[in-house]
């Protein structure tokens, strides 16, 4: 694929482009690009701000404090469509695994659990995930949501590519579901065997 750079316009690639190996050799450049508005940052730091003073006042703990974000996305991944076509969503007990990692890593954590604003996602978090250091996010605007989520220490993060986005930009500690696709699904063929390709090196894989 070749790109005519033309000076003082926008170039927009419409492709997932979601492999870490595309611009590992210009990552600098796409980090100093990808930057989001300033009134975005300021909604973003405000929430993670408004969370974690709400926490402190209730638990008192404050030193050394650890604010993971945690995305979780399943409503439209469990369509009868999308599920023969290969998708698979995260489970609670990966959840939990995940949150017990960083517990161990940390002495003082919270886990800021951010999902996508519809009902199926809501209600299953609400129902699901729960913890004296875990608090639900109310869903804001999508660019908020995921600039939040850059903003963290660290991030949790389990299939799609708005948590992949926002934990590539925190550069924080990462976990990730590494149980995302069914093998032998038109799904699987958009990756390679070991996922490799998709996930960086860096991050840590679980299921």
């Amino acid at each position: 694929m070749g790109i005519q750079h033309c000076e003082g316009k926008n170039t927009t690639l419409k492709a997932y482009l979601q492999s870490w190996k595309y611009f590992k050799e210009v990552e600098k450049e796409i980090r100093r690009q990808f930057v989001f508005k300033q009134e975005v940052q300021d909604k973003a730091q405000a929430i993670i701000n408004n969370y974690t003073n709400e926490y402190i006042q209730h638990s008192n703990v404050s030193n050394n404090l650890q604010i993971i974000g945690v995305h979780i996305r399943r409503g439209d991944y469990l369509k009868p469509g999308k599920i023969a076509f290969g998708y698979k969503v995260a489970t609670k007990s990966y959840l939990y695994k995940a949150f017990q990692l960083f517990r161990s890593k940390f002495k003082n954590c919270l886990f800021l659990v951010f999902t996508a604003p519809n009902k199926v996602d809501i209600n299953w978090r609400n129902n699901h995930i729960h913890g004296s250091d875990v608090m639900n996010v109310d869903a804001h605007e999508r660019d908020v949501d995921m600039c939040a989520l850059s903003k963290c220490n660290h991030t949790i993060i389990t299939v799609g590519s708005f948590g992949w986005w926002s934990a590539w930009l925190n550069q924080g500690i990462t976990i990730y579901y590494n149980d995302v696709v069914k093998p032998n699904t038109d799904l699987s063929t958009d990756f390679s065997e070991d996922m490799n390709d998709f996930f960086p090196s860096n991050w840590i894989g679980m299921q």
